[in-house]
């Protein structure tokens, strides 16, 4: 992700007085304000990056007004694109969260006007002075935040970048089909969820979750960019229930509707709980793409244990994740694929982290050669109201207790990576006694795997291996070298997993090209801003090239975990 700005209402109409968003919203149908704002959604989903792209968006939709109208519209943005490049900023059109925003306005201020069956001309010009004002809401907001950290702007730029990182990043689809067909295969195995499945699955009239996870993808693959709604086939009316279950519910004006929302919600639950409307008929619209595929894992976790009796039998949400942490997330998926990223060999050790409960040696340790690779796998959430805090030391702190120590001072992440290497130095494990080869230097490598997309956001890898380095100071660890601190998400250890037993790259070279890497863009004295924020991007970024998902791997583990052949 990189720093963008993006146009307001001053910038596109000088001389014109703002109007008031509350007023603006009053006078025009909510259907129909926030079927455009989805529109646009459905739209900008996979041009959020691509300027060229978004400014043919904007281009025809500023067609529907009359020439002069359109024409000067055009101009004063061409003038904001200059001013802006100028000074070496990157431009967005349109942002995620600024539509987010305007969408959660829309549903605060509903109202009962009859939507007509196609916006007209007045309705789109309303949208467009909504959206320039939320735009400039969002941009005074940001400005206001980052006032007590002008002086520096790594931390501008990772409070800007935490409260807009998983509304703009677009969801890989691929992973979470993965994620979801492991989640649901373990509730069908689990003695005590599986009752519990077939309860979910009866709620939503569905025989099988292979039906819910097809239904889903062949929604997301099959529209993206392409149509807006969506219409069920005479052959799948039966999946009718499943997708009114994640529709938004019918508000009405009335303040005392309990559907209707009475504050702005950083976190968008409306929408992440239904992130469909019903336009009839069998005929849906998506309203924000990246929460309608949460809807296959992280969505359905949730609406697993909101939606049936399993919430009696576990207690709160937060206990039933703190089980799925360990008996799933980490050895249903973790394991499976970090010891997919190395080739199968006799002289290679892995070691799950279950395995020896006596030692401390993290939550999974390889060694090929001279070269170890402990990993600390990290199924942890930074709450919405830490990344909308616009607050860096809020931020920072949270990041501190989720990576290097809680709050009642037990070691995490790094803090427990230091301490094993400390051990492992001295005397190695029981396990691997590499004594025995004869090294005279070990190449020792820490890793990170995250499940939240947050920790993707640029600089967070800077705070917490800033803490390792730290930790390692006057430590005596001889001729061994002690590499960097890396985090990967665990979306990222997939992608490498699946592209190494497609073209056969080793994960250690992998992972020294990255730190080279970032030590090239660390050298490298800053002229400008964007100079700053490319020495401050992480893994997912600096290794986009190393990431990508095009293996027949990959597409016969999606369509076996889909089960198309039962389609």
């Amino acid at each position: 992700m990189s720093f963008a700005v993006f146009p307001t209402f001053k910038e596109i109409f000088p001389g014109i007085e703002q109007p008031s968003l509350e007023e603006i919203l009053l006078t025009t149908s909510s259907s129909t304000l926030l079927k455009i704002a989805a529109f646009l959604n459905s739209r900008i989903h996979i041009t959020q990056l691509d300027i060229k792209e978004q400014e043919t968006i904007f281009f025809r939709w500023i067609g529907v007004f009359d020439i002069g109208t359109r024409q000067n519209i055009w101009s004063n943005y061409l003038k904001f694109k200059e001013r802006n490049e100028a000074r070496g900023s990157r431009i967005c059109l349109f942002n995620s969260i600024a539509l987010l925003r305007l969408m959660d306005r829309i549903m605060i201020s509903y109202n009962s006007i009859e939507p007509c069956l196609e916006a007209t001309t007045e309705e789109e010009m309303i949208f467009v002075h909504a959206w320039l004002i939320s735009n400039s809401e969002l941009g005074d907001q940001i400005q206001k935040s980052a006032r007590p950290t002008a002086h520096n702007l790594f931390e501008t730029i990772l409070i800007s970048q935490a409260s807009q990182h998983e509304f703009v990043e677009r969801k890989d689809i691929f992973t979470q089909i993965l994620f979801s067909g492991s989640f649901f295969d373990y509730l069908s195995e689990n003695l005590t969820y599986e009752p519990f499945l077939k309860e979910f699955l009866a709620n939503k009239k569905l025989q099988s979750h292979h039906q819910y996870l097809r239904a889903l993808a062949e929604v997301y693959i099959k529209d993206i960019g392409q149509d807006f709604s969506f219409t069920l086939t005479p052959d799948n009316q039966f999946l009718a229930s499943l997708f009114d279950s994640f529709t938004l519910p019918t508000l009405a004006a009335d303040p005392m509707n309990p559907n209707h929302p009475k504050m702005p919600d950083q976190d968008f639950k409306t929408f992440r709980t239904f992130p469909l409307v019903n336009l009839g008929e069998g005929t849906y619209y998506i309203l924000h793409h990246n929460f309608f595929v949460d809807k296959l894992y992280q969505g359905a976790i949730f609406d697993f244990y909101k939606q049936t009796s399993v919430c009696d039998k576990v207690g709160s949400f937060a206990s039933f994740l703190r089980q799925l942490g360990s008996s799933f997330a980490e050895s249903k998926i973790f394991y499976t694929h970090v010891a997919r990223c190395f080739r199968q060999d006799r002289h290679i050790v892995k070691v799950t982290g279950d395995q020896y409960n006596t030692l401390e040696y993290t939550d999974y340790y390889v060694r090929e050669g001279k070269s170890i690779f402990l990993f600390e796998f990290k199924n942890v959430l930074i709450s919405s109201a830490v990344k909308q805090s616009m607050n860096y030391k809020t931020i920072e702190q949270e990041i501190f207790k989720k990576l290097v120590r809680n709050e009642k001072g037990k070691p995490k992440g790094v803090t427990q990576l230091c301490n094993v290497i400390k051990n492992l130095v001295a005397k190695p494990f029981p396990f691997d006694n590499f004594l025995s080869k004869k090294f005279s230097r070990l190449n020792i490598y820490p890793i990170l795997v995250c499940t939240d997309d947050f920790f993707n956001v640029d600089g967070v890898e800077k705070i917490v291996n800033d803490e390792f380095q730290r930790q390692l100071l006057n430590q005596d660890f001889g001729k061994h070298k002690i590499n960097p601190a890396v985090i990967i998400h665990i979306n990222d250890l997939i992608s490498l997993q699946l592209n190494r037993i497609s073209s056969k790259k080793n994960f250690q070279h992998v992972i020294d090209l990255y730190n080279e890497r970032k030590a090239k863009r660390r050298k490298r004295s800053p002229q400008k801003f964007q100079d700053i924020l490319l020495q401050q991007q992480g893994f997912k970024t600096i290794m986009s090239d190393h990431l990508r998902n095009q293996s027949d791997n990959l597409i016969n583990q999606v369509a076996d975990t889909l089960k198309l052949n039962e389609s």
